[in-house]
């Protein structure tokens, strides 16, 4: 069971990452076995290109590079991973990605294999995050007052960048 970063495309709002290295979390029950192995693949998703998350999880992956390798090779027995600095295509920020995991092992009748769900998330861009005025904002000052919204959200505020993207402020 896949947990984080991301979820269904209806979710991608709620799933959006502001790491360009994020860290991939799962459950698992052991896979300790010699004959156990775990995989992520990590791809692109284009809503021009790709018509649901499976055809873009099938297309170019981004993890594993040798686009012959089918997943990249994890330790059987973690529940995390942080996306490589080196030896996977950059994430691009604004873009979205699907991930999957495999899971593999041995049987008497050979190899089975097991697929989680597919999640999408949304690598949040940083470009022209400057937001002055919106509803989200506008609701913000009716709760602060206008003295600490400015405090806050006012030139050299500790806010001054707030995007409505953002789903949590805790005072």
């Amino acid at each position: 069971n896949i947990i984080s970063p991301g979820g269904s495309l209806s979710d991608t709002l709620s799933t959006v990452v502001y790491n360009t290295y994020p860290i991939f979390n799962w459950e698992s029950d052991n896979c300790t076995s010699s004959n156990c192995n775990i995989g992520i693949r990590v791809c692109e998703f284009d809503a021009n290109l790709h018509s649901n998350l499976s055809d873009a999880i099938e297309s170019n992956s981004l993890l594993p590079v040798n686009q012959s390798d089918d997943f990249f090779r994890l330790d059987s027995t973690a529940t995390s991973f942080q996306y490589p600095i080196l030896g996977a295509e950059s994430l691009i920020e604004g873009k979205y990605y699907v991930w999957q995991l495999k899971r593999s092992y041995q049987t008497t009748v050979g190899e089975e294999s097991l697929f989680s769900d597919i999640f999408v998330f949304k690598l949040h861009s940083f470009q022209g995050d400057t937001v002055t005025s919106s509803a989200n904002l506008e609701v913000i000052k009716g709760i602060l007052g206008e003295d600490q919204y400015r405090s806050f959200f006012g030139t050299n505020g500790e806010l001054t960048s707030y995007t409505s993207e953002i789903s949590l402020i805790t005072l």
